[in-house]
């Protein structure tokens, strides 16, 4: 790929970077049989870059969003423009299969979450504090285990910690952000960004996944055009 907005506007190599991804972590995907090839013209490239987008979301890598938005994605990668929206799919991707270790820095979270147990990140407020932190205690960190595993657990601290100071549920049983969580989490890091619900702070992230989504959040920070790799 030498050109993002050139070369992956048909879907095809997104559908065998998915499968190819999806088939070493013993995954199940097929992304590539169903594929319209030759995609010469806009409809079957439409049909292919949805099929790539629907599987991202099936694997986790892009939060729930109505079919709206995932069209209005896959016409933007169709159309190269804008080009964060081609960028934004190739670092879910990324984020999905490179392991939490290379997307998260886990010394970093866990900082944050003993950061969110005290009233300052919170103005003031000690009740949402001893909730962060309540929340954050009563996940299990093993010491011993993998960077990825440990990555993975401060992931899953960081993200009861602000679900708990923000009343709203973290993460479902599949791992993955449940309703209202991105909303709040926003509100709490970019409270500029004014997002009124999951699907409008989504959108302002790009459409991402939970690993890149926590990355990005760093409270010290302005938030760029779109909010990504800031931590």
């Amino acid at each position: 790929v030498r050109d993002f907005g050139r070369d992956l506007r048909d879907g095809v190599r997104l559908a065998r970077a998915v499968d190819v991804a999806a088939h070493h972590d013993k995954l199940e995907s097929d992304v590539c049989s169903k594929l319209r090839v030759p995609a010469a013209s806009r409809l079957p490239k439409l049909h292919n870059v949805s099929a790539v987008i629907e599987a991202l979301q099936a694997l986790g890598a892009i939060p729930d969003q109505s079919r709206a938005s995932l069209n209005d994605w896959a016409r933007a990668v169709v159309d190269g423009r804008p080009l964060l929206r081609t960028r934004d799919l190739v670092a879910a991707l990324a984020a999905r299969f490179s392991g939490a270790a290379r997307t998260v820095d886990a010394g970093r979270l866990r900082r944050e979450v003993g950061r969110l147990g005290g009233a300052q990140a919170w103005e003031g407020s000690t009740e949402k504090a001893s909730l962060a932190q309540a929340a954050a205690d009563a996940i299990t960190v093993d010491e011993t285990s993998t960077d990825e595993n440990l990555a993975r657990t401060s992931l899953t601290q960081w993200a009861a910690a602000v679900a708990a100071g923000c009343d709203v549920q973290g993460l479902d049983a599949d791992g993955r952000c449940a309703p209202g969580f991105v909303k709040a989490a926003v509100q709490l890091y970019h409270p500029a960004l004014a997002c009124s619900d999951d699907e409008a702070a989504v959108s302002s992230l790009g459409g991402v996944s939970l690993d890149v989504y926590a990355a990005c959040l760093d409270p010290a920070s302005s938030p760029p055009e779109r909010v990504a790799w800031a931590f």
